[in-house]
């Protein structure tokens, strides 16, 4: 009995096992089943809302993005970022 469960795990694993030749950066598993059974519940848990609910939702998004887009660096005060610059072939 152990010897056929070791013979078909050693058969099944290069048939369940994907190599990749380039190996990529990022993936979800599963797509696009996941992501889509995801954006479903999602949805289905905000049509559970009841209004008071929505109106506290739109509100703090509101106030959210009015953060988001007004508390950033204001354009031409990029003296407080310091970068550093990747030596070149003459500075070696």
């Amino acid at each position: 009995m152990a010897f056929c469960l070791v013979f078909f795990k050693g058969l099944a694993r290069p048939l369940l096992l994907k190599t990749y030749k380039d190996p990529p950066g990022f993936s979800c598993p599963r797509v696009p089943i996941v992501p889509s059974a995801c954006i479903f519940f999602s949805i289905f848990l905000f049509a559970q809302l009841h209004d008071e609910a929505w109106v506290r939702f739109v509100v703090l998004s509101v106030i959210m993005i009015g953060i988001y887009a007004f508390y950033h660096a204001k354009p031409g005060s990029d003296e407080s970022i310091i970068y550093q610059r990747a030596p070149t072939e003459a500075t070696r």
